[in-house]
């Protein structure tokens, strides 16, 4: 029934929600995300470098956020579209092979490789720019 609702919203959206709601991730987790990076790099000073940072005002926790949203609308475009169409095309080809059979085996291994393939072309896109965060 879920399927069904959404089946009618075109892809355009779908793509700009996923980017919207990825960069609302990104930005509300980067804040975190600082504070394990420097736990990582300088474990034994984090937490002078942390205390300073928010002395500063919580504004210096975002610096270098830039980057990250950058990199994230073309990351979560490339996610939502590449799942959308590899979805569109597994659930065409369940009703082909339906005739009765059950493809629980099938749906499952087919959407595990779907969210697969998207995860490769967000993180291709993704990793890159964490690189540059960190650095």
């Amino acid at each position: 029934m879920e399927e069904e609702v959404f089946q009618n919203v075109p892809l355009k959206t779908r793509i700009v929600a996923g980017s919207l709601a990825g960069m609302v991730e990104h930005f509300t987790l980067y804040p975190i995300d600082f504070i394990k990076t420097h736990l990582q790099c300088c474990p034994s000073r984090y937490r002078e470098i942390v205390l300073a940072r928010f002395r500063q005002g919580l504004g210096s926790v975002y610096k270098g956020v830039a980057p990250v949203l950058l990199g994230c609308v073309p990351a979560h475009m490339t996610y939502f579209s590449v799942y959308e169409q590899l979805k569109g095309m597994v659930l065409r080809q369940e009703a082909t092979r339906r005739k009765g059979k059950d493809l629980s085996a099938y749906r499952t291994y087919a959407f595990f490789g779907v969210g697969l393939l998207a995860n490769l072309g967000h993180d291709a896109i993704m990793t890159p720019m964490d690189v540059l965060k960190q650095r």
